[in-house]
């Protein structure tokens, strides 16, 4: 494990990852120095810097599992936040209107006056959009995360069933 930590930039970098710790009580025994190096694997990196006298000494092992635990506690909680957004974007009624709107535009160029397909192609389209339009409506009872879109075709599904199938 590679751990560098900053203390003027309240940064703490574990394996490449960084973290920014803005709780200042965490700081205050450290305010002298001005960076720790810890390297498990080649101890020859270790070493702290001080700030005021320009001196450096051997970390404390106590130091590096301090850091290594404040390091985690704060990725393991930005991990946890980026995962609920993502749960709370995927369970939201504003992903599928937002989806719907890219499909319908993608497809107004069906249904107008100058457009090269048949009535029949038209009215198959236009069946299409209406569908698109009504989702919200129609699947009301369903968990928006339940419902998704196929990026490549413009199928849509509820609960891995195909309800809504985009013309060809």
């Amino acid at each position: 494990m590679r751990l560098t930590v900053i203390v003027p930039d309240k940064t703490i970098i574990k394996n490449g990852i960084a973290v920014h710790v803005d709780d200042n009580s965490f700081w205050t025994g450290y305010t002298e120095y001005h960076a720790f190096q810890f390297d498990t694997e080649n101890s020859s990196i270790n070493q702290v810097e001080f700030i005021n006298n320009g001196g450096t000494r051997l970390p404390t092992n106590n130091e590096q599992t301090i850091f290594s635990n404040k390091f985690d506690e704060i990725r393991n909680a930005e991990v946890t936040a980026d995962e609920n957004k993502k749960s709370n974007w995927a369970n939201s009624w504003d992903r599928i209107r937002r989806t719907r709107s890219t499909l319908l535009k993608d497809s107004d160029w069906t249904q107008g006056s100058d457009s090269p397909l048949t009535d029949a192609k038209k009215t198959e389209w236009a069946t299409y959009r209406t569908a698109l339009r009504n989702i919200p409506t129609t699947y009301s009872e369903e968990q928006p995360r339940n419902i998704t879109f196929d990026g490549n075709y413009g199928d849509v599904k509820v609960n891995g069933v195909v309800v809504i199938t985009k013309p060809t």
